[in-house]
């Protein structure tokens, strides 16, 4: 059974120093059979390819955390 995702809130930041780019984050739960996991996102939009992405979660018992950064990496020769 597919679970749900309940934003519960989100928040819009000074732009980043270094582009000008509002920084946005939203967090809310991931609810399924097995508990909430607990997320929040952040990025600043039409940044693609030059700032990360950062997620973070939560997992239920025992309340155990994890962090996730996408980076953006140019090679010669190719494109985003």
């Amino acid at each position: 059974m597919p679970g749900t995702i309940a934003l519960t809130g989100e928040a819009t930041f000074p732009p980043c120093a270094c582009c000008g780019m509002p920084i946005r984050r939203v967090w809310g739960n991931l609810i399924d059979l097995d508990g909430t996991t607990a997320y929040v996102v952040q990025w600043s939009p039409g940044t693609k390819g030059t700032h990360s992405v950062v997620i973070g979660l939560t997992v239920p018992a025992p309340m155990t955390g994890c962090m996730l950064r996408s980076n953006a990496v140019k090679k010669p020769g190719r494109s985003m």
